[in-house]
């Protein structure tokens, strides 16, 4: 099962991640009427990248902190009485799955803003 997931996984997390950066640039595209992107610059390309990592930090300091103080009173509570491991689905979940997903959540978020940057960028390149 592990050796199928090093398989599956990180394809799956690129293409997640180029679809939803992809999908900030047609929203662009769609609003400047242009049918192709710009051709693009190192403007773009930081802007695209300072927003990405900008975005993700933002986001994980602000959503990540609250998912964190959840799981620490389980965490102290699990120190008073020793480990307890998870009876049930949702306790695993609770305790892996939604870290997990907010992970995931904000990354997509950060590169579908990093899209959008990346082209507003350079199309305003483009025009002058």
């Amino acid at each position: 099962m592990l050796p199928l997931l090093f398989l599956i996984l990180p394809p799956s997390v690129v293409g997640g991640s180029y679809l939803m950066w992809y999908s900030g640039q047609k929203l662009v595209l769609s609003r400047t009427k242009l049918i192709k992107p710009p051709q693009q610059t190192a403007a773009s390309y930081s802007a695209g990248i300072s927003t990405l990592i900008g975005t993700y930090g933002l986001m994980s300091a602000v959503f990540l902190n609250r998912a964190q103080k959840t799981s620490t009173a389980a965490v102290t509570k699990e120190k008073k009485t020793g480990y307890v491991p998870p009876k049930t689905f949702g306790e695993v979940f609770q305790r892996v799955g939604r870290p997990a997903l907010m992970r995931v959540g904000l990354g997509s978020i950060a590169f579908f803003c990093s899209g959008v940057a990346q082209t507003y960028v350079a199309v305003r390149n483009e025009k002058r």
